[in-house]
């Protein structure tokens, strides 16, 4: 299929007070300390929507079932010395405190006390569900200057609290903590109280002006943008064959939320599920009852594991051998993806004989999924064993359909698509962290496979590859959406490619589609 993997969307750029003209008083003072990242967000905890692929949530002070957490992200600071700013996160009781006091004089506009909370590096924060208490009294204020509580970006509270003349103006909604506004998208968010207003303008003398924030949790989505990176390594990817217990170690970095978990396949079946790499002294592990983290950067950045499978789980002969490893916000990537031979029953000799039936005496086999069948290896002429040897091994793999998977890489690695369809009976899902092969990508790895040298096409970059009109043994069927195979072998015609009949609409043997809206091409010589 045509296409390609579509892209994250860009990340939301940091603004500062600056970005709003006329603002001055507390946003004009707070510059060093909050930039203007983002529209406030602040969500009641009941019926927050669980986290996707690509983002991962962090709960700060207290969970909805009581279990304490920390304050981890957060960053207390003060620009007067009667400004306080105190956490005691770990303790379950009090969160994270706020407070500004006009006791010791008049109080110019502008000054606060407060905690920011700072998105890691390559993540951006997506959504806060907070709760907590605002409580701000005014004594004798004047020049338009009024103490202020709230969680947020400070420039936009500043304001909507200074109406035109200096005249105090009510609190908006934004200063509720318990509210509901929109989404954002930034880099911060904060919790702060103090004297809001023009510069000029002063808090009252004495106790009687005061403000206090005060925040007793918050769950908060954080988007990650970086992809993991890695590498395997060891007999199981280099030797000749594998059998028994066998491993392999696992490089694997990322710069967002951490190096999560690993997966090991061979052809379709799971040998190893989905394993934490590295628990990072307990913070890689979701918070008991929830799929929340404890920290921002709950995983390693760095990790590296010798992991253990057991072959005896996957089926003999040569299959593909696939390792996969995901960061904390679910962002897949597959480090490893080559054939390996499954020898249990030890067709290999010590000296390096294999063992194995002659490729002419393969049967054809059916896929009961299909109700179809795959040629022999041995059918028609041997230039084409090759090229249906890998489509019998994509075959079995049952590869979910992904569209826009697989490509981006050469050869052909599979990868997460808009799109994919998982399961049986088959259901269309998005952004659930899926890797698998699209139409094109599919055909252009088993050609890949079988020693031609091209790139991962789309469909239609193979109406201009290879020869003209159809072929002895192989043609190509393609056009701007679509692409399959259709192979001669054994005096039978066999069709190949993603299809609905087949499992998760992946790539395998399928049921003869008509070509009369394909153009017909072959790869040179079959």
């Amino acid at each position: 299929m045509s296409g390609r993997v579509p892209g994250r969307r860009p990340a939301q750029g940091r603004g500062a007070a600056a970005d709003y003209p006329g603002v001055s008083g507390l946003c004009q003072r707070l510059r060093a300390h909050l930039a203007a990242a983002c529209a406030l967000v602040l969500l009641a905890l009941a019926g927050a929507p669980a986290a996707q692929a690509g983002t991962y949530d962090v709960w700060s002070c207290q969970t909805p079932s009581g279990t304490t957490t920390s304050a981890a992200g957060w960053t207390g600071w003060s620009q007067l010395l009667y400004d306080r700013a105190s956490g005691s996160c770990a303790t379950g009781r009090r969160g994270l405190t706020a407070k500004f006091s006009g006791r010791e004089g008049g109080v110019a506009g502008g000054l606060a006390s407060g905690w920011t909370f700072r998105a890691p590096a390559d993540t951006e924060i997506v959504a806060v569900r907070a709760h907590g208490r605002t409580v701000t009294r005014a004594a004798s204020d004047r020049g338009g200057a009024h103490p202020s509580a709230g969680i947020g970006d400070p420039a936009t509270i500043a304001e909507a609290q200074t109406a035109p003349g200096g005249a105090p103006a009510p609190a908006p909604a934004a200063t509720i903590v318990n509210g509901k506004l929109g989404g954002i998208a930034g880099r911060e968010f904060s919790v702060y109280a103090g004297c809001a207003g023009p510069g000029d303008g002063i808090c009252a003398r004495g106790a009687g002006s005061r403000a206090t924030a005060t925040l007793r949790s918050a769950r908060i989505t954080l988007e990650d943008g970086s992809t993991p990176q890695g590498t395997a390594s060891g007999r199981a990817i280099t030797g000749n064959y594998v059998r028994g217990t066998s491993s392999l170690r696992v490089n694997a970095s990322d710069t967002g939320s951490g190096i999560w978990q690993a997966e090991i396949r061979i052809g379709s079946k799971i040998v190893l599920p989905r394993t934490t790499l590295d628990g990072n002294s307990g913070r890689c592990q979701p918070l008991p009852g929830s799929t929340a983290f404890a920290s921002p950067t709950p995983c390693p950045r760095k990790v590296s594991r010798t992991l253990s499978f057991d072959t005896k789980k996957a089926r003999e002969g040569s299959q593909m051998l696939t390792v996969t490893v995901w960061d904390a916000a679910n962002n897949p990537k597959i480090v490893a993806f080559q054939p390996v031979l499954v020898d249990n029953d030890k067709q290999v000799q010590p000296d390096g004989t294999i063992l194995m039936p002659a490729p002419d005496s393969a049967v054809l086999t059916p896929l009961s999924a299909t109700g179809s069948f795959a040629p022999p290896l041995g059918a028609g002429d041997p230039a084409i064993q090759g090229l249906v040897s890998a489509m019998n091994t994509l075959a079995d793999m049952q590869l979910p359909y992904c569209y826009g998977g697989g490509h981006g890489t050469t050869p052909a690695v599979p990868g997460p698509g808009s799109y994919c369809w998982v399961g049986n009976p088959a259901q269309k899902v998005s952004g659930d962290g899926t890797v698998g092969f699209d139409c094109s990508s599919s055909v252009s790895w088993v050609l890949q496979q079988a020693g031609y040298d091209l790139e991962t096409m789309t469909s239609s970059s193979f109406m201009n590859w290879g020869d003209e009109g159809p072929g002895k043994y192989v043609t190509i069927w393609t056009n701007p959406s679509h692409v399959y195979l259709e192979i001669e072998a054994g005096g039978e015609t066999y069709y190949w490619g993603t299809a609905a009949a087949n499992p998760q609409h992946g790539p395998g043997w399928h049921a003869p589609r008509s070509p009369s809206a394909f153009v017909a091409r072959h790869p040179p010589g079959l």
